[in-house]
């Protein structure tokens, strides 16, 4: 028996947008996501002018009915503790512009994608971010 994947089209959700220091409107999108099982989401990313440091920084929450917004979390384990963290996806390289692509299991009805630059001397770089949805 195998799976039987309807993938959706290739979409933009962010595309070409000014990065800033925080994670605001311009760098944040909504996927309605239910019934689907897999999300690809692919991430460019250009430093600034004469940026060195910069990086890039991915943020991803999911949502049941769309208000209420839930950071997806890192795990570490030592002597059977489980230790949460929120997880954020940090995007650095010496090559600019830079491309990933990011796999994410879907279990909620909405995600969020969310952008922000770190490290930025004086010029902020750009993002786009596309996405195809993967479910049976």
């Amino acid at each position: 028996m195998s799976l039987k994947y309807c993938n959706q089209p290739f979409n933009t959700i962010i595309n070409a947008k000014t990065l800033t220091a925080s994670h605001g409107a311009d760098a944040t999108m909504t996927v309605p996501v239910s019934g689907f099982v897999q999300g690809v989401f692919d991430i460019e990313y250009t430093r600034g002018s004469g940026e060195t440091s910069a990086k890039l920084e991915v943020r991803i929450r999911v949502s049941r009915n769309g208000t209420d917004w839930y950071q997806i979390v890192n795990e570490a384990v030592s002597g059977g503790v489980s230790d949460l963290t929120p997880r954020v996806f940090t995007v650095s390289s010496a090559a600019s512009p830079v491309k990933v692509s990011l796999p994410i299991d879907l279990m909620y009805k909405h995600i969020e994608v969310s952008a922000r630059e770190t490290g930025v001397t004086t010029n902020y770089g750009t993002v786009s971010v596309h996405y195809t949805l993967s479910g049976e």
